[in-house]
C-alpha cells in the first residue's frame, strides 16, 4: 500500500495527460487539446463535453456519453436501492421549486439557468441540478434535506465550496461535482457525510489536496477525480480517512 501510494502522483499525471489528437484534416493538437473536428482549432481537453459548446461548430459536444448513466446505474446496484418511491410516477413532495420537474421524491432543475440552490421540500431523495449556472455553495446550502441521497451538480461554474456546504446531509450516498471550476477543498468539507459511498470530482480545477479533506468519508468506496491538476496526495491521510476507497 506504501509503495501505491508513492506511485500514485505519477500514474495520476500519466492518466490525465492524452496523446496529440489529430483532427479529421490531419492537423495535430498539443498534448492536453483536442480538435474541433475538421476545424484547425485546439481547445483544452477540460471543455471537450463540459455541456458547453466551446466549438464554433459544437463538435466538442457530440458522441458525448452522459456519466451519470452508468455511475448512476452501478451505483444503485452497489447500494442496493431498488428505487421504489423515487421512480413513482406521482410526485410525493410537499414543495415543488419552479420549472423543475418532480417524480416520486426525485427533483430534476437540469438546465434550469439556476444560479442558487433552489429550496427544495425536507424529504427528498435525489436532487439534480446539474448544467445550471450555480457558482458558490454557502454553509448549510442544504439544511433541511435529511432524506437526501444522490445530489448531482455537475456542469455548473462552481468555484468556492463552504466548509459546512453539505452539513447535516448524513444519508447523502452519491455525489457529483464534475465539470465544474473547483480549485481547491477545505479541510472537513466532506465531514457530515459518513454514508457516501460514490463521490464524482473530475474535470476541475483541483491542483493540491490539504490534509482531513476527505475526513469523515468512512463509507466511501468510488472517488474519481481525472482530469485535475493534482501534483500530490497527502501521505497517508487518505487511507485513514476513507477505510473502504476500493476506486481511485
Amino acid at each position: 500500500m506504501r509503495l501505491f501510494l508513492l506511485m500514485l502522483p505519477s500514474l495520476l499525471r500519466a492518466a490525465t495527460e492524452p496523446l496529440p489528437t489529430p483532427s479529421r484534416d490531419g492537423y495535430v493538437c498539443p498534448l492536453g487539446q483536442f480538435p474541433c473536428g475538421n476545424l484547425s482549432v485546439c481547445l483544452p481537453q477540460a471543455l471537450h463535453c463540459n455541456g458547453v459548446d466551446n466549438c464554433d461548430n459544437g463538435a466538442d459536444e457530440e458522441n458525448c456519453v452522459d456519466t451519470t448513466g452508468w455511475l448512476g446505474v452501478l451505483g444503485d446496484m452497489l447500494a442496493g436501492n431498488s428505487g421504489t418511491e423515487d421512480e413513482a410516477d406521482m410526485c410525493l413532495l410537499e414543495m415543488l421549486p419552479e420549472r423543475c420537474q418532480c417524480w416520486g421524491r426525485a427533483v430534476d432543475c437540469t438546465a434550469q439557468n439556476l444560479s442558487a440552490v433552489p429550496q427544495v421540500s425536507p424529504n427528498v431523495t435525489q436532487l439534480d441540478l446539474k448544467r445550471n449556472k450555480i457558482h458558490t455553495l454557502p454553509d448549510k446550502q442544504f439544511s433541511g434535506c435529511w432524506s437526501l441521497r444522490k445530489l448531482f451538480l455537475q456542469n455548473n461554474k462552481i468555484r468556492v465550496i463552504s466548509p459546512k456546504a453539505f452539513a447535516g446531509l448524513s444519508q447523502l450516498r452519491m455525489l457529483f461535482l464534475s465539470h465544474n471550476r473547483i480549485s481547491r477543498l477545505l479541510p472537513r468539507t466532506f465531514e457530515d457525510l459518513n454514508r457516501l459511498e460514490w463521490l464524482i470530482l473530475d474535470n476541475n480545477r483541483i491542483a493540491r489536496i490539504a490534509p482531513a479533506t476527505f475526513s469523515g468519508l468512512r463509507s466511501l468506496y468510488f472517488l474519481y477525480m481525472l482530469n485535475n491538476s493534482l501534483a500530490k496526495i497527502p501521505d497517508g491521510s487518505l487511507c485513514t480517512d476513507t477505510p473502504k476507497l476500493s476506486w481511485l
